[in-house]
């Protein structure tokens, strides 16, 4: 079953960490890592700020080589083109602990790529590259009042007491707050004073502008002045406001009134009334009700309505709305006047700037508006103006400069039957006034004086900056968008393509200001790569230009990627095994672009698309060539490479892409084969030198090549164990070694010498009993006459953490203790191990022993059972190459963390240790062969023959020592003595393939609990974390029964219930006396003394045969009958005390002298069975049994007490009586 199981869990396993791709050699984020900005050239980290602080955390790779480079970059397909000249490379950062900054990196507008490079601790340049987007265009944040209070957006308005506002500013020279403007001393920080608020509530307009760009953002404000103050006041539907004029509303009235806030006054307003007052004096009281409040930290706001109350408006004239209430010390008196207009004649109600203005044809649409104040400051057009009248009617518009016309545009379009919006063009420079006519009516004229401030500019409004064409036919016009040109000016505009100057002409649309300038004539002068476009004129005496750069990339011309070197494979036999990729890092890229290794041989593979011919060259030479027929097939000159794939090339939705031709376009991937027979081939490198490899492919006349260049270095030696610096820091006493010297005869450590292999120049070997703090190992590499010195220097940090491992033998004391006493094992002197015996209960058949094997002991994570997530592989073969020096990841093995689940109602008390000393493998004839060193419970790759793991072992697969001993471990300092006794050490067997409670004795005082040790695996102290109700419940035995619980002395009945009061067993009772006693058990499964006492109770029963069976081979018990125990029959109380008499060895006298002795205390003593009374009278002098009250008579002055020999013991006593033994024996306190 076991074996099943773990086949199952395997497989479930095999599915589950089934790589989905190689790993990335020499990752930049193992070197740097850079949070801050995107490393994804697709989705850039956008800012709008001309410098950023590129800052970041490196680790393993020297401070003083860090450097950082700066270029733009535009994306062309699947290709980064850089466009202009790298700059920074000579900056160096300011570096705290491992933390680098380069301070104001300076960007180019559009997408830049920044590179961090260094270089690491073998001599290998490591970059990491990061990609931000800047746009310089304008943007308003942190818009403050004076008092610093946030003005939030306008839909929740912030009541201010000061004129004064402060922003922050981003690519901006000048900023407005409606006409005025603010100031700043920096550019980014800006101050605007003495605005002009009225009470209640202001919208303000805040523009941003750079000259070319700008944008505009509104704020509402609720301006207090010196009093409280009403604003967001509605007659039903109709905002009423202080000079507001209405159209007879009628409804609830509602809005809201604020108060300074005091912090000692209850948030209420009291004697809070409405009232409304129409034109002839009359005043109509209302009761206000508050709805809800908020607050800040300067102000206090009630919103209010009239309580179902409605208002009837209906008389022309003023009408007069007041608020009144008292918050605090302060009161409110807040007077609303407005006019009721009720004529039928439609009036204009609104007049509002709007902004982000949408022209479907037929409409203008809008998202956000705000009142249009007089003295207005317009910086661009067009300007949007939105009017609305009381009921629909025409209006019109008229912008007028010292009363007359001026030339401004201007277009009208419905929104709705009372709304029309203006867009207003080509507004002359300099003050004027709006004048908005309803109905041709000039008494009911708006009339609002307003300002343009203009700067001329020019745009290319149809390519952005940067785009990317296929063919120059592709661009076939340039539309231009110019603003602020006088008609003069226009014809002196010019046009420059590369350099080559004509004059912009095409078609001119006035109303848009813009000119479509015709480039289809123009193919020749745009060439592969950047394309510089500048328009450029002068107006008014001043020059004026703007420039972009487009790029030309022929959709189809001739790619190389993916070329990578991989390593060289062969497998026994001799033939190659095909590498995909280099996931090891054999062949590391430096900044130069070279490749670095020490490989002897090497294989490339490559990709080409849109081509016809491929040519490679290797030191200059022709090494292979391939030809597309016009089958589409390819033509393999040689059989120095083959085809490895063909792939279709598809866009984003996985749709093919296709030539000019229409043909689907295809990635084709090819290998450049090493001749496995010939070791100096034009794939196999020097002893050291470079080698270059030039692939060139062909499509008609275009072609491209890609060189790469490998330099092949031999060291005296190149260490692969320790990795540093990755390993420079362990937790171990021991530090496997392993170090590649070719053709080096010998390694030496001190006096060690290193096991070579036997088949590559690594040499292999351990170095043990490291000191906690700094080892310097030193070393010796012996080639003929020739010897090198070498050195490498770890830390041994000596930590009581998951993680740490440690080695030794069983020292002569046979006393071991581990992890700054966590973790004691103590042994009779003269122990040794042993082979596990396989045959538990009885004496091994054969007996092999071993004086000086290193135990392993380790503290694992108690989730699933890891040691060390990452190792370093030595000695580990994979497809037939050593993997010393590569470091692997340690996955969290499911089956191993459902076979470490705890038991139910447990948890831990202390740090899961592991323990293993290994196992000794054997012939077909017995004879030892070899001996397996202890090892960690798995790894990450596995071998079930030569390196199980721990829960795959066989029970043959263990050893244990030849004496039993003791095991000590901490518990958790903090649990409170009270519950101590709910403690117990517990053991994974690996036979049982479960926990196995094993007791112990606890010491309160130092936290410690002892218990027996007889063999290896996982140990930790678990702890009862909940119980049964039952146990709750029992009125006497609730601790003694939490004890049996926890020390696994009694099970429970069931999942539910512990069963105190159901009747202990025969069986039962003789497996506690077992567990208390710590007896070695001692059975034989072939050869059971009882008939009726079978295997089949060893998993969940209350008792289990081996106990019983010890039980009998040690004199504890005797049968009902020949062969027969009834291990379920109820246990009698004068039954358990033969059983404790004898498993304690107490002393027992004659019936002769004990049944005299036992009438004086029972009055039922003639009850007891003859062959018991001796037992039962030892055991009540003892008091692990007591007698029972009688029930006292009249007049009975002395109470006596019975024993009921006959009657059945319940689990709960036997608990107490369980409890009152290991006191006894001093197992517990």
């Amino acid at each position: 079953m076991k074996k099943i199981l773990s086949v199952i869990m395997a497989i479930a396993l095999l599915v589950t960490f089934i790589p989905m791709a190689p790993q990335k050699a020499e990752a930049a984020s193992d070197y740097f890592l850079i949070t801050s900005f995107s490393t994804d050239v697709n989705n850039p980290t956008d800012v709008n700020t001309e410098a950023v602080d590129l800052v970041g955390t490196y680790n393993g790779v020297s401070p003083s080589s860090i450097s950082y480079e700066q270029v733009s970059i535009v994306v062309n397909g699947d290709k980064i083109d850089e466009i202009s000249t790298p700059r920074g490379s000579d900056v160096k950062p300011v570096i705290a602990d491992t933390t680098f900054r380069f301070n104001a990196v300076k960007l180019n507008p559009g997408l830049n790529k920044l590179t961090v490079r260094g270089t690491n601790s073998v001599g290998n340049v490591v970059n990491e590259q990061v990609f931000v987007r800047y746009s310089n265009a304008p943007m308003i944040y942190d818009i403050k009042a004076a008092d610093g209070r946030v003005l939030r957006d306008s839909t929740d308005p912030t009541v201010i007491d000061t004129k004064s506002i402060t922003l922050r500013a981003t690519n901006a020279t000048d900023v407005y707050v409606g006409s005025k403007k603010m100031y700043s001393g920096d550019g980014k920080n800006f101050v605007a004073s003495d605005l002009p608020l009225e009470f209640g509530k202001n919208t303000l307009v805040i523009t941003a502008t750079n000259g070319s760009k700008s944008i505009t953002d509104t704020r509402d404000v609720i301006y207090y002045a010196g009093a409280p103050t009403a604003f967001g006041t509605k007659i039903g539907s109709t905002e009423v406001n202080r000079g507001s004029i209405v159209n007879n509303p009628s409804g609830i009235i509602t809005g809201a009134v604020s108060f300074l806030l005091e912090n000692s006054a209850a948030e209420t307003i009291t004697n809070f009334s409405l009232s409304l007052t129409d034109p002839s004096s009359n005043v109509v009281p209302y009761t206000g009700k508050v709805l809800k409040v908020t607050k800040d930290n300067r102000f206090i706001t009630f919103y209010f309505d009239s309580n179902a109350a409605t208002a009837n408006v209906t008389a022309d004239g003023t009408y007069k709305l007041l608020v009144k209430g008292e918050y605090g010390d302060q009161t409110a008196n807040y007077a609303i006047d407005f006019t009721n207009r009720k004529n039928s004649t439609p009036y204009i109600t609104d007049v509002k700037q709007v902004f982000n203005v949408v022209d479907n044809g037929s409409m203008f649409t809008y998202d956000r508006s705000a009142p249009l104040a007089n003295n207005a400051m317009f910086l661009d057009m067009p300007v949007y103006i939105s009017v609305k009248t009381s009921d629909p009617i025409d209006v019109t518009l008229a912008s007028l400069i010292n009363g007359s016309n001026s030339t401004a545009l201007v277009t009208s379009k419905k929104v709705n039957g009372n709304e029309t919006v203006f867009k207003i063009e080509n507004m002359a420079p300099g003050q004027q006034k709006l004048v908005f006519t309803p109905g041709g009516v000039t008494t009911d004229e708006k009339v609002f004086a307003v300002s343009y401030v203009s700067a001329p500019f020019l745009e290319i409004v149809n390519i952005p900056d940067g785009k990317v064409f296929n063919k120059s036919s592709d661009l076939s016009q340039v539309v231009v968008k110019y603003t602020n040109f006088s008609a003069s000016d226009l014809d002196k505009l010019s046009i420059s393509i590369n350099g080559k100057k004509k004059p912009l002409t095409g078609t001119h649309v006035a109303g848009a200001r813009t000119i479509t300038y015709d480039a289809s004539g123009d193919t020749s002068l745009f060439v592969p790569g950047p394309n510089k476009i500048i328009v450029s004129g002068t107006t008014n005496g001043t020059p004026v230009s703007t420039t972009i750069t487009v790029y030309i990339f022929p959709k189809n011309s001739p790619e190389i990627t993916g070329v990578i070197p991989v390593p060289f494979v062969l497998d026994p036999s001799g033939s190659s095994i095909p590498q995909t990729g280099d996931p090891n890092g054999l062949f590391v890229q430096g900044a130069d672009g070279k490749y670095v290794t020490s490989e002897k041989a090497l294989e490339v593979l490559f990709t080409v698309s849109s081509a016809d011919k491929l040519d490679v060259k290797i030191d200059g030479k022709t090494f292979t060539s391939a030809e597309m027929l016009t089958s589409g097939s390819w033509d393999l000159k040689n059989n120095k490479i083959i085809l490895e794939s063909t792939t279709e090339k598809t866009d984003e939705n996985g749709n093919p892409i296709t030539d000019e031709e229409s043909k689907p376009l295809k990635f084709y991937t090819f290998r450049l084969l090493k001749d496995p027979t010939n070791a100096t081939d034009a794939l196999s490198f020097p002893k050291s030198g470079e080698k270059s490899i030039m692939i060139t492919v062909r499509k008609g006349s275009a072609n491209v090549s890609h060189t790469i260049t490998i330099v092949r270095e031999n060291a005296s030696f190149k260490i692969l164990s320790p990795k540093l610096p990755d390993e420079s820091v362990i937790n171990q006493n021991f530090l496997k070694v392993s170090i590649e010297s070719e053709g080096a005869e010998k390694i030496l450590i001190g006096k060690q010498e290193l096991v070579k292999d036997a088949v590559n120049d690594i040499f292999r070997g351990e170095v043990d009993n490291l000191k906690v703090g700094k080892n310097t190992i030193k070393f010796t590499v012996v080639q003929g006459k020739q010897k090198t010195n070498g050195q490498f220097i770890v830390n041994y940090a000596g930590e009581k953490l998951a993680g740490a491992l440690y080695k030794t033998s069983i020292p002569s004391s046979g006393k071991t203790s581990l992890f700054k006493g966590d973790l004691t094992i103590a042994l009779p002197k003269g122990t040794l191990l042993r082979e596990s015996n396989t045959t538990p209960g009885q004496a091994p058949a054969e007996i092999n022993m071993f004086d000086n094997q290193q135990i392993l002991f380790g503290i694992a994570d108690r989730k699933d059972g890891r040691i060390l997530k990452r190792y370093n592989a030595v000695g580990e073969v994979e497809s037939n190459r050593p993997q010393d020096g590569i470091i692997k990841e340690i996955p969290a093995d499911f089956s191993a963390t459902q076979y470490l689940t705890l038991p139910g109602r447990f948890g831990y008390a202390s740090e899961l240790f592991w323990m293993d000393a290994g196992y000794i493998k054997k012939d077909s004839a017995g004879n030892v062969i070899e001996v397996i060193e202890g090892a960690l419970p798995y790894k990450a790759q596995t071998n079930s023959v030569k390196q199980p793991n721990f829960y795959e072992r066989l029970n043959s697969q263990w050893m244990e020592p030849t004496q039993r001993g003791t095991i000590t471990l901490k518990y958790d300092a903090n649990i409170v003595n009270a519950i101590s006794s709910n403690l117990a050490v517990w053991r994974w067997v690996d036979r049982d393939q479960k926990w196995v409670n094993l007791g112990g004795t606890i010491n309160a005082t130092s936290k410690t609990i002892t218990a027996p040790f007889d063999g290896f695996g996982y140990y930790a102290v678990l702890g009862v974390r909940y119980t049964f109700d039952d146990i709750i419940g029992h009125p006497y035995a609730r601790n003694s029964l939490e004890l049996m619980l926890a020390s696994d002395i009694m099970k429970p009945v069931d999942n539910y219930e512990f069963g105190v009061y159901d009747n202990v067993s025969r069986g039962e009772f003789a497996t506690m006396l077992v567990k208390i006693l710590d007896i070695p058990l001692d059975y034989d499964v072939n050869n059971p003394t009882f008939d009726d006492v079978g295997q089949y109770g060893t998993m969940n029963s209350l008792w289990d045969f081996k106990y019983v069976e010890t039980a009998v081979r040690k004199g504890i018990i005797r049968g009902v009958a020949p062969r027969i125990f009834d291990p379920n029959g109820d246990l009698t109380r004068e039954a358990a005390a033969t059983m404790i008499s004898r498993a304690l060895n107490l002393k027992l006298g004659t019936l002769d002298k004990d049944l005299p002795a036992l009438q004086k205390q029972f009055t039922d003593a003639n009850t007891v069975d003859p062959y018991m009374v001796s037992s039962v009278l030892a055991i009540t002098k003892a008091g692990y049994i007591l007698g029972l009250p009688n029930s006292t008579t009249a007049g009975q002055k002395k109470v006596t007490y019975r024993f009921d020999p006959k009657s059945n013991m319940k689990r709960a006593d036997a608990a107490v009586i369980a409890e009152r033994i290991m006191k006894k024996l001093k197992k517990i306190k």
